[in-house]
């Protein structure tokens, strides 16, 4: 304890949020660290205008990120119609976690939704959200699937999809595939980015597109030069290197499990396209600019107006850059 409350006073605030969320009081922690009564409340409140900051940032951060993420949906219906003449109305979404998507299904009209994710409580929480949605005027199904055991095998995965939809579901049956923010997980080997494209190519139409948000091997480079760490107040890596990372954003439960930080994987676009490739698969060039877009006019009135925010803290900045989108059109 002696040794966070330390780095507070040092004004190192990574561990700020969560620290006031443990079952340790403020008040408590800093009379374990002998400070004057006298001084006590002044310490928290500054401690907890520090966190509300950090925590009010994350929130826009959230939000900037979920306007790229459905501005990289629209992108894939865009190519789809383009390729196929067609509304695109069906979607299949990789690592949907707790559903954090659903409005935006609903807003872009999409009429089938099939999502599947390693973490059964978060399917559970994805199942609520849908069941509870107060608005959806098209009737969208949506359909949550845990797959813990499932794979990449096309087999499985159909039999899967059959047990849990009410709709004929078979090779070829999604207009977009989306994977956010989730890639870096699980594309460590190429055999896995094969599998992976191998599934896609299995339940993808013809002029589908694959879309997504994932973190950026060359931002990270950067960032990152010969170091194995990083820190600022909003996010620390820890473990860097040419194939993985370790990854924390304050706030955030995305990037960790039971306070256990997870490994993460060096996600190589040019990689995955010329994997792709192999399966009439290709990158959209200009797809993958969404972040650059929002970095030139971040702080620009309109935007900052749009969230409620005089400004945004450029270290938080930095870890939002770091991210980067992508779309494959299949052909």
């Amino acid at each position: 304890m002696g040794n966070i409350f330390s780095s507070i006073l040092s004004e190192d605030l990574p561990n700020l949020i969560s620290l006031v969320r443990t079952d340790i009081t403020l008040r408590d922690l800093i009379k374990l660290n002998n400070m004057e009564e006298s001084k006590v409340d002044s310490l928290i409140e500054l401690i907890q205008t520090r966190v509300d900051c950090i925590s009010k940032d994350i929130v826009v951060m959230r939000k900037i990120h979920n306007e790229i993420k459905e501005k990289i949906l629209r992108t894939g219906m865009y190519w789809f119609k383009k390729q196929t003449g067609n509304d695109a109305k069906r979607l299949l979404d990789i690592a949907v976690g707790k559903g954090g998507d659903l409005n935006k299904w609903v807003k872009l009209k999409l009429e089938y939704v099939y999502g599947f994710d390693i973490n059964p409580l978060s399917i559970e929480e994805a199942k609520r959200r849908f069941n509870t949605l107060k608005h959806n005027p098209n009737n969208m199904e949506a359909v949550f699937r845990s797959c813990q055991n499932l794979g990449w095998t096309k087999d499985s995965f159909r039999h899967n999809l059959m047990e849990s939809s009410t709709k004929a579901v078979d090779m070829y049956s999604f207009d977009i595939v989306s994977c956010q923010f989730a890639l870096h997980y699980f594309v460590d080997t190429d055999e896995k980015i094969n599998k992976l494209f191998s599934f896609i190519d299995v339940y993808l139409k013809p002029g589908g597109c694959f879309v997504g948000t994932t973190l950026s091997n060359k931002k990270l480079a950067l960032l990152m030069g010969d170091k194995k760490s990083f820190r600022n107040n909003y996010f620390s890596i820890d473990n860097y290197n040419k194939k993985s990372y370790s990854i924390h954003i304050n706030g955030t439960d995305y990037y960790e499990t039971k306070g256990a930080k997870t490994k993460e994987y060096i996600v190589d676009l040019d990689k995955l396209n010329t994997i792709a490739k192999r399966y009439n698969m290709s990158l959209v060039p200009d797809a993958t600019k969404f972040f650059e877009t929002y970095q030139d006019i971040y702080n620009k009135e309109e935007l900052l107006k749009r969230f409620g925010v005089s400004e945004l803290d450029r270290e938080l900045l930095r870890c939002s850059y770091l991210n980067t989108t992508f779309v494959f059109i299949k052909k």
